[in-house]
């Protein structure tokens, strides 16, 4: 392999442990400094600015030295040297600049917010201009061909890009969820010092290479300085596209780790392939200037071709992830594909600008490596403006949409100005371009507030199973009634069906006004607060709908704290005021807008009560707030007698994620607790400092103390039994729970992988299963209540653990008999606890409903074994047994719907249909006098029901008393003269 072209592959590998890099500074970053936006604007913004710093000194220094070939690739040595050393050296740095934060944390938000900037600049402004600087050290090595600068710059800016879009895919699909960041630091830096040593060992063999003389100039070209402002602009539409596109799509694929690497791998490989094209043909530019127009007018064109995709995505993707939920390979490559489809033809057009751009400002082989650095600098400034101008100011002033609008009047503007260097006229395609931009139609925002990605399958499901289309399906479901952007997310608030609030954030519904959210909105602070003996300090983490911090203030004498990363859900909190009492304007709330981990990180305040309430582990971020770290920061800041209370969901989780969440909160507290806020669904963990101690009369007080509300009477805080129902499992059991799986750690945060591949796994019942194991009321830790009360408590427990089984089986399918078992027992020992009755309830009426669809289209089978779910001390038992005897009887099967009638009658006397059915079967059985008294007690019931007056004179002629008959049935007659059964009846008794 010749020297050059070794030098290549180096340039490859360079752009790799690149971004390798820059994905693990990221979090890195996160941690110490946030995950807001903000903060991860900054640390962008250090890293882009020094890529341009590091791209023009290195530009001037080419320039101005005139180095011979030997001297520039010892140079190029020296800097990936450095680049790995200070690889190694950045997360020490991170860990450095703590102390420094923390005492700037508390003061003003401005003093922190400068504090961040400086610090990150001081971590990540050297390493960032070294990797900078390499690109025109070698457009300066390389521009010596005849080919120059043009070919040189695209081809090694496409090279070291593809390398970079192989770093991403490396770090972001491999390293970091099998190894972690140490590890991937550890790799990359290995690449960069590897490649230092290699180049600098051949770097020997150029030593006696003289520089070149001047040779000819590229095509000369007027307005250079025009040219740099140019191409800086275009990096300013580039990152706004980006950043727009990128919040477009994780609107319907979701906010996971998975969707931003796949995105940014598509992005990058577009640059990259877009690069190598343009380089290849660099030479034959003859009006360069022409070309640099034409292809802004294409981007633009594209983009406003991709609107309207973008516009119908939402829809078109509800099929693929209804076909693929059950291979998540597959669904990964199919949205891969379409975000190609997406964005690959206005980044490959992007990607070719470079070499254009290049010929444009002409120039020697001298000055190549000032040219491309002056051209790097400039686009990776305008880079960071449209990074942060869509972020911060264009998405949420003006709407996603909007700011793709935007971008493409940009563009169209740029071509403009560069048509003043071009002979080519431009304004009527601009003209067109612009107005199609301000003329494209609004999306809906019940379109991009789908959450195609989670709720896809179902919505197809229901689709199928109702006969209606996607279009009416989709116009079913939450209808949005106010839409918020910010520097973050969507936020939108819904109507359900007519009958309830939904807060969705980027598509995904975080707090509802339904009744199992507010169950679990109401639990997540009611139980510690009821438990704590004092709690007078209590920090919310997750704002949502509210409902959690206003059961924290409804107690008197309680400070709280309430820490929300998105901007835009306090902004929507007012629409949820009636059911949080207007929650955000009482005087002892403060709304803390930041990163919760940050919040923690570097207060002094300390709580008696931390309840954390983040949102689902398989989003990009929130498992940072379940890593063993976390907690131990948590732990830190409780007072004496504290304890923390953690939100875990078990739907759309596997159970080896759920029991490492388990073992990673027990290993952080000394004492812990599993409570449930909704049976195998959601789950509080209790960490305490010092052993449990629950004392019912206190919880009883607690209680009584609040305003009584539907609300929290179906959450069960209607007293202390129905509130000790919802314990799961103590510190001996959850310790058993959490073997065999590895802990959760900032390092190796592998769970926010694994989470998302569980998103169409239902794993519930596995969950429910373990827990159940070692679901036993925790007499030994409670004290006070009655003997009575205590024995209440044991029963409302054991109750419980049938429900957990209850909720996750599917009355539709499976052991239906095992599944009314539960039930039964469930109800039994439930007595009046509103959440088996809500659980048990909600089973039920999806198996008589399953059971209709059934009957409908003729499927008797089915149709029984739903049936049969209904439990005998359910009060639609009797409806359901019923519904089986008409069934049974109208396949003649005579004795078995008997039983049927007589099952429902014995569970429900006075059921009118089932009384009339159960009289019919004793008559047609010669057992009329056993016939009159139930037909009577149905008449009791219901003296008007025709047909039961029908079968009481049917009762009366075979019991032998004709002349009641007939009366009877001319009293039927006079009110019902056509009624086909007394007719036949009467019929029946003439013929006698």
């Amino acid at each position: 392999m010749s020297r050059d072209r070794t030098f290549q592959v180096f340039f490859f590998a360079s752009g790799c442990a690149g971004l390798m890099y820059q994905v693990v500074w990221t979090r890195q970053a996160g941690l110490t400094l946030g995950n807001t936006t903000a903060a991860i604007g900054t640390v962008v913004a250090v890293f882009m600015g020094g890529l341009a710093l590091g791209s023009a000194l290195a530009g001037r220094w080419a320039a101005r030295r005139a180095p011979r070939p030997g001297d520039l690739l010892r140079a190029y040595a020296i800097l990936e040297a450095c680049i790995g050393a200070f690889g190694l050296a950045v997360p020490f740095l991170f860990r450095a600049i703590e102390p420094v934060l923390r005492l700037t944390y508390d003061s003003a938000p401005t003093v922190f917010g400068a504090a961040r900037v400086v610090l990150s600049a001081l971590v990540l402004l050297a390493p960032a201009t070294l990797m900078g600087a390499t690109l025109p050290v070698l457009v300066q090595y390389f521009a010596r061909e005849a080919s120059g600068t043009a070919r040189a710059a695209g081809r090694l800016y496409a090279i070291n890009t593809t390398g970079a879009a192989f770093g991403t895919a490396l770090a972001g699909l491999l390293l970091l969820p099998r190894f972690g960041q140490t590890v991937t630091t550890i790799v990359a830096a290995a690449i960069n010092l590897s490649v230092g040593a290699a180049a600098f060992h051949l770097a020997r063999g150029a030593a006696s290479e003289t520089a070149p003389e001047p040779g000819a100039a590229a095509v000369p070209a007027p307005g250079v300085r025009l040219v740099f402002v140019l191409y800086g602009l275009s990096g300013f539409t580039a990152l706004l596209y980006e950043v727009a596109w990128t919040r477009a799509l994780t609107l319907v694929m979701g906010s996971t780790t998975y969707a931003f690497t796949l995105i940014l791998l598509a992005f990058i490989g577009g640059l990259a392939l877009g690069a190598a094209v343009s380089a290849r043909y660099a030479d034959r530019m003859a009006d360069p200037a022409r070309l640099f127009v034409t292809v802004q007018m294409l981007i633009a064109g594209a983009s406003v071709g991709l609107f309207f995709f973008l516009r119908s995505l939402p829809e078109t993707l509800l099929g693929i992830y209804d076909a693929f939920q059950h291979s998540f390979a597959a669904l990964k490559a199919a949205e891969f594909a379409i975000i190609c489809v997406f964005i690959l033809v206005p980044t490959m057009l992007m990607g070719a600008l470079l070499p254009v751009a290049c010929r444009m400002i002409g120039g020697g082989e001298r000055s190549a490596g000032r040219a491309i650095g002056r051209l790097y600098a400039w686009n990776t400034v305008g880079c960071i403006l449209g990074s942060a101008g869509a972020s911060f100011a264009l998405i949420p002033l003006i709407g996603l949409d909007w700011t793709l609008r935007t971008g493409i009047l940009l563009n169209v503007a740029i071509a403009l100005i560069a048509g003043a260097l071009s002979a080519k006229p431009t304004a009527v395609v601009a003209a067109a371009l612009a107005v199609a931009a301000i003329a494209l139609p609004r999306w809906h925002a019940n379109s991009m507030s789908l959450g195609a990605y989670i709720y896809g399958p179902n919505i197809v499901r229901e689709a199928r199973e109702s006969g209606r289309d996607l279009d009416q399906m989709i116009a079913l479901q939450e209808k949005p009634i106010a839409s918020y952007w910010d520097s973050y997310a969507l936020v939108t608030v819904h109507r359900v069906r007519g009958t309830h609030l939904a807060l969705r954030i980027n598509g995904k519904t975080d707090a509802s006004t339904g009744i199992l959210d507010q169950a679990t909105q109401i639990l997540a602070s009611a139980i510690p607060m009821a438990i704590h003996p004092e709690p007078k300090s209590v920090l919310v983490i997750g704002l949502g709908s509210g409902v959690t911090l206003a059961n924290v203030v409804a107690y008197p004498g309680v400070k709280a704290d309430c820490v929300e990363l998105c901007p835009a859900v306090v902004a929507a909190g007012g629409h949820f005021a009636p059911v949080t009492d207007n929650v955000l304007q009482h005087p002892d709330v403060r709304v803390i807008v930041n990163d919760a981990r940050t919040h923690l990180q570097y207060t002094r305040d300390t709580y008696d009560v931390i309840a954390s309430e983040p949102s689902n582990l398989w989003l990009s971020g929130m498992a940072t707030l379940f890593t063993r770290e976390y907690f131990q920061v948590a732990k830190s800041h409780l007072r004496p007698r504290g304890m923390m209370a953690q939100w875990i969901h078990a739907y759309r989780m596997s159970e080896r994620d759920f029991r490492a969440v388990v073992r990673t909160f027990a290993d952080v507290f000394p004492h812990v607790q599993l409570w449930e806020t909704h049976p195998a669904g959601d789950y509080l963990f209790l960490g305490w400092l010092e052993k449990p101690r629950i004392d019912l009369d206190q919880v009883a007080r607690r209680l009584a103390s609040l305003k009584a509300t539907e609300e929290r009477k179906q959450a069960g805080l209607g007293g202390p039994a129905p509130f000790m129902g919802h314990f799961v499992a103590g510190d001996a059991g959850l310790r058993k729970v959490s073997g065999g799986v590895p802990l959760i750690t900032d390092d190796h945060c592998w769970i926010e992988y694994t989470a998302p591949r569980a998103m169409y796994v239902d794993e519930r019942y596995l969950i429910a299963k373990a827990l159940d194991e070692h679901r036993v009321a925790p007499m030994d830790e409670i004290v006070g209540g009655t003997k009575e009360m205590q024995s209440l408590v044991q029963r409302r427990v054991k109750a419980r653990k049938f429900l957990s089984r209850v909720a996750v089986m599917d009355p539709t399918q499976g052991d239906t008999r095992q599944l009314r078992a539960y039930l039964n027992a469930a109800l039994e020992d439930g007595l009046d606890d509103p959440v088996i009755e809500v659980i048990a309830e909600g089973q039920i009426l999806a198996a008589l409903t399953f059971a209709d669809i059934m009957k409908r289209q003729g499927r008797v089978a089915d149709t029984l074994r739903a049936l049969a779910v209904v439990p005998p001390l359910s009060p639609h038992f009797a409806d359901a047994c019923t519904q089986a005897g008409h069934i049974y009887a109208d396949g003649n099967r005579m004795d078995l719907a008997a039983t049927a009638f007589r099952e429902a009658w014995k569970a429900q006397p006075g059921h009118v249909k089932a009384g009339t059915a159960h009289a019919e079967c004793l008559i047609a059985e010669g057992k009329p006098l056993e016939a009159l008294p139930v037909i009577e007690r149905v008449l009791k019931e219901m003296p008007t029901d025709t047909d039961a007056r029908v079968t009481y004179a049917r009762a009366l002629w075979k019991a032998g008393r004709e002349p009641e008959a007939r009366a009877e049935l001319d009293r039927i007659a006079a009110a019902h003269p056509e009624h086909k059964g007394a007719t036949e009846l009467r019929t029946d008794l003439d013929k006698k």
